[in-house]
This record gives structure tokens, sequence and C-alpha cells, in this order.
């Protein structure tokens, strides 16, 4: 990769990261030079003036007409806004029409219609006037610029209507990705590499999970969080080369199988390291989903009799029990930790699987059988919900039986 290349490719990005991790520990330096979308508190109203003493105070009539205008603006629904939007778009559709019109006759085209006057002016000048922008990479930086105003515009929305904070801030982090993707394919070949698909998922994966997890904790929630966790996924997953082959018939081999088991374990791994250092709150569901509910998922796949074998012991159907049984061990074990409740329940759930899976492995041909052993055993796990709903809770409180 060409260093100059790669670093005008991180450039913006990274400049986005940055201003989020700001967001996060000093939101007012940013807010300060961030514009605002809309108005997001209404003002305590002007108190009333006593007619008697009016003669004695005079009335500042910019500062009372600025407070009635913000409350009126702020008083505004998100419909009257878009419809505003739409109704000025209109309007500038038409002039603009009526001046390429204007240009079109005094250049000699009297008998065109105003249509293609307006085609000719979009292809002769809005679309060369784009593609300079897009070459000097302003188009670039005003789509980042544009994440980060609706993330800080979230921010702004925290305080007097949470939920309308968190979906404009997850608006806001969820179109990293494609400011993302638009840089990939601009600066990609500045780079010098054709074989960059791998690094930049990685790079990007990890680049999202930074920002939307800036955002989950800085509003405290859990969908954000979840997503925050699955670009941590993506980009364990991704490094460990879970990539490298995109032929669908190889899509959950082998491979990728112990590559999605890594990739679980390392976040279940970082769990303790998230307790010290940041709230575990926002990140919990999708811990543990990703975690270890997707490590035994993983694991249960590969213990069964119809997972390709291949070299070394854990290659052999012996080894891959073994390591179910010492996963099984570790979970019930590790589950004693106040942050990590959820481990005991998913063991036991996935005890109960993992018979069910060894009873359909069995080779025999009373078929009635088997569904009546099968069914009972997922009786069991139905009249048992708790442990179910259990290991979606890692901070849970012990379960009762």
């Amino acid at each position: 990769m060409r260093p100059l290349g790669t670093a005008r490719l991180l450039l913006c990005p990274l400049v986005c990261v940055a201003a989020h991790i700001i967001l996060l520990t000093d939101p007012g330096q940013l807010l300060a030079h961030v514009p605002a979308l809309w108005e997001t508190g209404v003002p305590t109203p002007a108190p009333r003036q006593n007619h008697k003493a009016d003669r004695k105070y005079t009335m500042d009539v910019d500062a009372v007409m600025e407070r009635f205008l913000t409350e009126i603006e702020a008083r505004r629904s998100n419909f009257d806004r878009i419809a505003e939007a739409l109704l000025v778009f209109c309007m500038w559709a038409v002039l603009i029409a009526i001046l390429a019109y204007c240009v079109s006759y005094f250049c000699g085209n009297e008998d065109d219609h105003w249509t293609f006057a307006l085609v000719r002016a979009g292809r002769y000048f809005v679309m060369p006037t784009i593609r300079l922008l897009h070459r000097l990479g302003i188009l670039e930086a005003a789509a980042y610029a544009f994440a980060l105003v609706v993330s800080a515009q979230g921010w702004r929305c925290h305080p007097t209507e949470p939920d309308l904070g968190v979906k404009t801030s997850l608006v806001g982090g969820a179109a990293f990705a494609p400011c993302w993707i638009f840089s990939v394919l601009v600066h990609a070949e500045k780079c010098g590499d054709s074989g960059l698909f791998l690094p930049m998922v990685a790079m990007g994966s990890q680049l999202h999970m930074v920002v939307l997890g800036c955002l989950a904790i800085a509003h405290g929630s859990q969908s954000i969080g979840f997503l925050a966790v699955l670009q941590a996924y993506v980009a364990i997953a991704s490094g460990l080369g879970w990539l490298d082959d995109l032929s669908e018939s190889e899509a959950f081999g082998s491979a990728k199988l112990f590559h999605c088991t890594l990739a679980s374990a390392t976040l279940l791994a970082g769990v303790p390291l998230l307790t010290h250092r940041l709230p575990l709150g926002p990140f919990a569901h999708g811990l543990s989903l990703f975690g270890h509910t997707a490590y035994f998922v993983a694991v249960l796949l590969i213990a069964s009799r119809w997972y390709p074998s291949s070299k070394g012991f854990l290659g052999s159907y012996v080894g891959r029990q073994m390591l179910f049984f010492m996963s099984l061990v570790g979970a019930f074990l590790l589950g004693r930790g106040k942050n990590m409740r959820g481990l005991q329940p998913t063991a036991y759930v996935f005890t109960v699987l993992f018979l069910v899976e060894k009873e359909l492995e069995t080779k025999w041909n009373h078929w009635a059988m088997k569904c009546i052993i099968v069914f009972f055993m997922l009786h069991h796990l139905y009249s048992n919900s708790t442990y179910v709903m259990g290991m979606f809770e890692p901070l849970t409180v012990p379960l009762r039986s």
C-alpha cells in the first residue's frame, strides 16, 4: 500500500472518528462549532411586564421577537419542516427552469422547449460543477460532515427528547458506512494494491465500531451499542480471514465456522476489559448475542457428525467433542463472575441442544422414538424458558430453576 494514498483515504474518516470521540468526551467544545439542524429546546416565555412600570423601563423589542420566533420554530413538527423543504425545492426548481429557458432563448434557441434548456444547463453546468467538487474532495468531506452534524443534532435532542436523539444519532452513525464505501471507491486505486478488499472491510468496521460506540455510550442506547458490537464482530472475523474465500460454496465451511468461533471468543474475552474501562450496559445485548451465544452455535455445529474432518486433534470427531465439553466447563465456571452470568444458562441450553443433535446423529430406524425423545428434550427447554431468556442477559441476576 502506498503511504500517501492510504493517508488520503483515511483523512476524512479519521477526522470524523476523532470528532465523535470529542462529542463523547467534551460535547460542549464540538457543539459550539457544529451547526444545529433545528432548534431542540423551547425557551421559557418572556415574563409579563407591569404596564404601570413601562414608563420606567424600555422594552427590548428585538430580544422579545427573537424569543417568540424561537418558540414558534421549536413547536413545529418534523412534518412541517419536510413540507417546507419540499415547497422551497419546488420553488427553486421553477426558478432554475425559468433561468435555463432565458439563457437558451438569448443564445438563439427560441424554438426549443424549456425542458431541453434545463437538460443542457444540467449537462454543461451542473454536472461539470459536481465533477469538479468530486475531484477536489469536497463531496467526500461534505458527506462525513453531514454524518457528524446529524450525530451532533442527536446529542442536542437527548436532554429534551431522548428517543428522537437516539434515532437521530443512529442515522448519523449509520451514515458513516456509505461514506466509508465512497472513500474506498474513490481512493482505493491510489493505494497501489488490488487485493485491498479484506483490509478495507476490517478497517472500515473498526472505524465504524468507534463511531457507534461513542454514540452508544453518549446516549446509553442498547440499539446503537448492538450495532457497534456487530461491527466489532465483523472486524475481528474479517481480520482472521473470514472473507478470504468469497465463494458461495465455502461461505460456511470448516474454516469459516472456526473463524466465527474465534471472533466470538475474542468478544467474550473483551467483556472484563469493557467492564473496567467502559459502561457495559449499551453493549450488553450485542455481546451476549455475538459473544457466548454465537460461540456456542458455532461450536455446536463443529461438534456435529456432518462437519468435515481435518488434520490434527481438533479436526477429528473426538477432538471436536472435547472442544464442546471444554467450552461447557469453561462457561459454567466463568458464569460465576459478576458480569458474565449469562454463560451458565447458555451452557445449560446448549447442553440440551447437544443431546438433541447426538440423538439425531444415531443410526437407528425408529424415527417415531427419535421424534418423541427430541420432543421431550425441546419441551424441557420450553418449560425452563428462564434459561433460554437468561443467556441473552449477561448482567442478569442468578437464575432460579
